[in-house]
This record gives structure tokens, C-alpha cells and sequence, in this order.
């Protein structure tokens, strides 16, 4: 049993919450840390259900008040809760002491400290304060001045008692006096800011006052090595690590990827550390998705757009503001159907092409397409990733140009609006959004199951001809799936859930229509849209590669062929499948599955749950063009 009480503060601050989850989960089953031995401290400004949710997940929630700057001093009131417990005589016996952790931290592997009778704190990495800083406020509050030693990362020298807070370890015995010192000069600090020459270091207070009670006490005081509390976020390995222990604690400072994931080290040595890493992560992706991670998510897309400029309405062309309404008064509909890849976009746009007369009768329009040979309108994609208006808006103009009075929708398809949406550039999304505004806009995306998702993808990547650009390491490769969902281009593709709220919030709660993919995608599409009594599908399946063209695909990529030989010789591979009897469909390995659900599937699982259409969802073995 853990010899420890442990205990963390979170604020009203975005991003806390979900860190707290990752932080409580490590501590649960990575660090073996009994859920009877943590105390989540929150201010009283964190919203009521995240305390119901960190309640109904067995945890022990205490609320604290703000305290002096009421933002970085907050940590100091947490020891104050164990001392009433010391008080009221319902300390356990087994208990040695207390640790306090920064929220933004995950356990990696246990962490009881080598001596529970002294306390543990690990040297600050870099010189923050200065020396010279540090030296003015001691002379100041007439602390002795403790030895100096070099910072971990060896970016100059510092007092012995200057330590990292990310991880306090306090004995039990030693909580009041020194919780009584550390509040002590934390206010001395705080009404002395002239000690302070650069008010950036402001945010010091906590970790400063904590270095001179230390040293005011004279209490003893063991440090650390890097190993229980290292930095992910700078390509420094501190000195202090050592390859011969495990990576006990990882301090991520606030920065995970889109999946609520740690990213991965920035040091050079990734041994121990990655593993570290990957351990964390495997357990993160296992966790169940909950309201706290979904509320992340959601914060995460807001932030994505708020760099987004709001364009004046005046500024949209008046001859298009005149094409967005309608004789009656209201505005005219705009449908982007966006994809996603291998969803029938192909077949759906084929149709709607083929058949833009009788659509027209019904008052839809498709407009005409020049720029592709296919019936897309793939332009789009281009212009929302450059920067320019003028060409928006004359692309708009001349795709409208022969709308009928009558018309109230028009269509536009392109699946590069979801497989390029992160592509897109600022002043791309806030045409997007004027757009959005100056009509009744939706858009239109259909979801594939991601593993069949994936697996469709892949076989068509391998098919495509090499390209410069966002998608070079991707398209025409000789890769393999792991290796594709791993290019940070391509994994963003995996990111349903960060895709569907950031439209959202750029555009709009009601911008977006999610619709579950199905082998009829045109009828599906037909009928959200009450497109009645139109003519009848004509079926477009096409058999997708099997094993055997996937390999001699790969070995195709391999060579320095031409475009156009290229596409020669992936027909001539789909003729050699033909010829095969007992033709072996392509599946993902185990592994491969197994690495699109640690990306993708709480997302996916959230977007199930929410949008209630996709809630029993098959997987599909074939597909459409």
C-alpha cells in the first residue's frame, strides 16, 4: 500500500479537467496509487458537474477558495486539508506523508519516495527566477542563503531550495509548520512585487516561497532525479536523468495532441522516456470517453478557429448577395456535400451531374463543372487553402452564374472539404464562414466506421500518383498502414470528433449534418434532402484491391514511373485480380486495427453516442466509387 496521500488542484481553466482525468487514471493503474489516497483539490470556481463527474468516478473532491493571485498561489491552500485531517485524528497509520502534484503531469510507475522522512522536490530545470533575483528576495525576507547548484538542464546556477513544482513530497509530521512558513512568506512575496525586477517571474510565487521555507526550517531536503518529474516539452535531457532507473513521473505542460494524447518526447535520447510515453498513452486511449474529455475536445475546436476573422458582410460581392435570395424574401439553400473519402462521394456526384435537369425541375441546382474531369467541384479545395478572396468569389460567381430564379438549393460536392480541412488557411475558413452567413448553409458529410475507413484509404492512397505537397508521404507510397495513420497529415483524418465541433463552432451548431455511410449513399443523400421521385440509381460498386493488388501495388510505388504509366499499371494489376479464383480480400492485421482504435475510437465512440443515427453502424466490406 502506498505510503503517500496524493493530491492535485485544478482551476477553471480549459484543459485542467481532462489533464486531471489523464493524471488520475495513471495514478490509479499505473502508479498503483489506492483511489482512497487522492484528494482532487478544485477552486470553487470549477463548474459543479466536474466535480459530480470526478465524484461518480470514485474520487475524493475538496473545494478550496482562490488564494493571494488567485491563480498560480492556489496550490499552497491543498496541505491545509490534510492538517485538519491530522487534527481531527482520521490519519491512517500507514500514511507517511503528503505529495502534491501539478495537474498537468501522468504517472508513469510508482511513486513512493526513497525516504518518506525528509522532503522530495526535483531542481528547477532552467534559472527561473535569475540567481540574482532569488539572492535579492532571500536577503530580503533574511533567509539564509542555501548552496548553489547548477539548473537541470545546465542552463546556469540556482539556490538548492529552488525546486520544480510539479511534485512536492511533504512527511506527515513536517505539514503544519512548514504549510505555516510556505503561506508566510508566499504573502511576503505577494505584497512585495518590487523584488521582482521582471514581472513575468510573478508566477514564481508558490515555487520561491516554497525554497525559502525550506531553507528557513531547515528541514532536510532530497532531490530528485529528472526520472520522477521530467519535462516533455523542450529538447533538453536534464542532467539529473538517469538511464539506469524508470521514468516515474512525465510533465507534459499542458501540451497533448488532438487525441487528448501526451506528444511524443522532443529529447534526443527517446529510450526510456518514449516508453514512458507509449505506457501513458495506451492507458489514456483505453479510458472510456467521457463528458470532461468530450468538453476538452470541444474547447480544443474552439480555440482552432478563434485565429478565424470575422469578415464584414458589406465586403461580400453585392451581385452574390443578390444570388442568395430568393424572390420571396428568404435565403437561398447552399448544400456542401464534403466526403469523407470512400464514402460514394464519387457516385453521388456522378449522379447529381447526370441528372442536374430533372434536379433542376425539382428547384436544385448542381452547378456545371470545367475544371476536373470528374463531376466535383474540387476547386473549392484550392481556394479555401489560399489566402485570396477575388478568386473565391469569382469562382462562386461563375458557378452560379446560370442558377435558375426558382432555384432554392444548390449543391456543390468535393470530398476534399473534409480530407483537406485542416489544409485550409485562415482566410479559406473565414470565406467559408461568410458564405455560411450570406445563406442557408449546411454541410453534408458522411462517416465510415474508421477502420474500415482506414482500409478503404489506404488501397486508394497506394493508387494514387505522387504528389509534392501536404500529402507527399502519403500518396503513391510504398508504406504501410501503420505507417500511413502515423504521418501527421494523414492521422488528422482520424480526428472525427475535432472535425465535427470545429465546424461547429466556426459555422455554426446547425451547420452540419453527420450522416452514417452505407452502400447507398445516393439514396441516403437523396432523401435527407427530400429529393423525391428522381431517377433510379444506377449501381457504381466497384470491387475494392484485394491483398494480392495491394502488394503489387506497393511494389509499383517502388519504381520511378510516370503518372499516366502509373495509372496503366494499376489497371493492369486490377486485371490481374480478376484472374485470381480464390482472391484474397485485404484486412487489416490485428496491429493495424489496433492502432486506428488508440487514435480514433474515443471520438468515434463519442460521435456514436451523440449522433444517435450511427449507433448500430455496420461495417462495410465493399464500396462505392
Amino acid at each position: 500500500m502506498t505510503s503517500s496521500f496524493y493530491s492535485f488542484l485544478i482551476d477553471d481553466v480549459p484543459g485542467h479537467a481532462y489533464e486531471a482525468e489523464i493524471l488520475l487514471a495513471s495514478l490509479v493503474q499505473l502508479a498503483h496509487v489506492p483511489r482512497e489516497n487522492i484528494f482532487v483539490h478544485m477552486t470553487s470556481r470549477v463548474a459543479p458537474w466536474v466535480r459530480e463527474a470526478l465524484v461518480a468516478d470514485g474520487y475524493q473532491c475538496v473545494i478550496v477558495a482562490p488564494y493571494l493571485d488567485e491563480k498560480y498561489c492556489n496550490k499552497l491552500t491543498q496541505l491545509n486539508y490534510f492538517i485538519g485531517l491530522q487534527a481531527a485524528g482520521e490519519w491512517p497509520d500507514h500514511v507517511r506523508g503528503v505529495t502534491l502534484l501539478d495537474v498537468d503531469m501522468a504517472a508513469a510507475a510508482s511513486l513512493d519516495v526513497p525516504d518518506p522522512d525528509k522532503l522530495w522536490a526535483k531542481i528547477v530545470d532552467a534559472p527561473n527566477p535569475p540567481l540574482e533575483t532569488l539572492l535579492s528576495i532571500f536577503a530580503a525576507a533574511e533567509v539564509e542563503v542555501p548552496p548553489q547548484l547548477s539548473c537541470d538542464w545546465g542552463l546556469g546556477e540556482t539556490l538548492a531550495t529552488n525546486c520544480n513544482g510539479g511534485f512536492y513530497y511533504f512527511p506527515a509530521e513536517q505539514l503544519r509548520p512548514f504549510q505555516e512558513s510556505w503561506t508566510g512568506f508566499a504573502e511576503f512575496l505577494f505584497a512585495r512585487p518590487d523584488l521582482f525586477p521582471d514581472e513575468r517571474f510573478l508566477i514564481h510565487i508558490d515555487q520561491i516561497s516554497y525554497g525559502l521555507a525550506v531553507a528557513d526550517l531547515g528541514m532536510p531536503l532530497g532531490h530528485f532525479s529528472a526520472n520522477w518529474n521530467f519535462p516533455l516539452h523542450r529538447n533538453h535531457v536534464p542532467s539529473s536523468f538517469s538511464k539506469e532507473e524508470s521514468v516515474r513521473l512525465l510533465h507534459h505542460h499542458h501540451e497533448l495532441d488532438d487525441f487528448g494524447l501526451l506528444k511524443p518526447s522532443y529529447c534526443d535520447d527517446h529510450g526510456l522516456i518514449d516508453e514512458a510515453v507509449v505506457k501513458v498513452n495506451q492507458l489514456i486511449a483505453r479510458q472510456k470517453p467521457t463528458t470532461i474529455f468530450y468538453d476538452w475536445k470541444k474547447d480544443r475546436a474552439v480555440q482552432a478557429v478563434t485565429g478565424v476573422r470575422v469578415i464584414d458582410p458589406i465586403q461580400f460581392p453585392r451581385d452574390l448577395q443578390e444570388k442568395a435570395i430568393l424572390p420571396n424574401g428568404q435565403k437561398r439553400r447552399i448544400i456542401l456535400h464534403g466526403g469523407t473519402p470512400k464514402t460514394g462521394t464519387s457516385s453521388l456526384q456522378f449522379y447529381l451531374h447526370q441528372h442536374r435537369e430533372a434536379l433542376a425541375q425539382k428547384g436544385y441546382f448542381y452547378p456545371p463543372l470545367s475544371e476536373t474531369k470528374m463531376p466535383k467541384h474540387q476547386q473549392l479545395v484550392g481556394l479555401f487553402c489560399a489566402s485570396q478572396a477575388v478568386p473565391f468569389f469569382d469562382y462562386l460567381r461563375a458557378a452560379m452564374e446560370a442558377v435558375p430564379k426558382e432555384a432554392h438549393t444548390i449543391i456543390f460536392s468535393t470530398e476534399g472539404i473534409y480530407n483537406h480541412w485542416w489544409d485550409f488557411s485562415c482566410e479559406g475558413k473565414a470565406l467559408l464562414r461568410v458564405l455560411a452567413e450570406q445563406f442557408d448553409f449546411e454541410l453534408c458529410v458522411f462517416l465510415r466506421e474508421p477502420k474500415d475507413f482506414v482500409r478503404a484509404l489506404y488501397a486508394q492512397y497506394l493508387k494514387n500518383p505522387q504528389l509534392d505537397g501536404v500529402t507527399k508521404n502519403v500518396y503513391g507510397q510504398d508504406i504501410s498502414v501503420c505507417e500511413m495513420v502515423e504521418d501527421p497529415w494523414f492521422l488528422r483524418h482520424l480526428d472525427y470528433l475535432g472535425f465535427a465541433l470545429e465546424v461547429r463552432a466556426l459555422l455554426g451548431e446547425e451547420s452540419l449534418t453527420l450522416r452514417p455511410y452505407t452502400q447507398d449513399v445516393v439514396e441516403d443523400f437523396l432523401h435527407i434532402y427530400g429529393i423525391d421521385d428522381m431517377p433510379p440509381v444506377a449501381g457504381r460498386k466497384n470491387i475494392s484491391l484485394g491483398q494480392l493488388g495491394v502488394d503489387f501495388i506497393r511494389q509499383v510505388n517502388r519504381t520511378n514511373m510516370t503518372m499516366d504509366n502509373k495509372e496503366k499499371a494499376v489497371e493492369l494489376v486490377y486485371a490481374l485480380e480478376d484472374l485470381v479464383e480464390d482472391r484474397i480480400p485485404f484486412r487489416l492485421t490485428p496491429e493495424e486495427s489496433a492502432l486506428v482504435d488508440f487514435y480514433g475510437e474515443r471520438g468515434w465512440a463519442i460521435i456514436k453516442k451523440r449522433e444517435k443515427i450511427f449507433s448500430n453502424m455496420p461495417d462495410m466490406d465493399g464500396e462505392l466509387l
